[in-house]
């Protein structure tokens, strides 16, 4: 069983306040590299499901949280730690998903 949280504008903040490691896929219904990632982001929640939350943004039903962050294409990661933006990238891109999940854990 995935444990993915969704997330909206005005869960977002209590949300990060409550968790030490954050990582949020912020990604949309029509976005197809979206569709691609998703499978190896609920691998990664699954695997790391007790150091790392896991969330989910939907950027049409939250645009208040795409402007807080500069989102300007999908899908995109934002990674934290205690409440601090630790790293961001643009992108389907599996390996680097993988690689930027390791190295939030490594900085615990």
């Amino acid at each position: 069983m995935t444990i993915i949280t969704h997330l909206t504008d005005s869960s977002f903040s209590f949300f990060l306040e409550k968790h030490e490691l954050v990582v949020v896929d912020i990604w949309s219904e029509w976005c197809f590299p979206c569709k691609l990632i998703n499978p190896a982001y609920e691998e990664l929640a699954n695997k790391y499901l007790d150091r790392i939350s896991f969330t989910k943004v939907d950027a049409e039903a939250c645009p208040d949280f795409g402007d807080q962050f500069g989102i300007s294409s999908l899908p995109s990661f934002l990674f934290f730690k205690k409440g601090k933006l630790f790293e961001r990238f643009i992108g389907a891109d599996e390996a680097r998903l993988r690689k930027t999940v390791k190295k939030l854990l490594k900085s615990e």
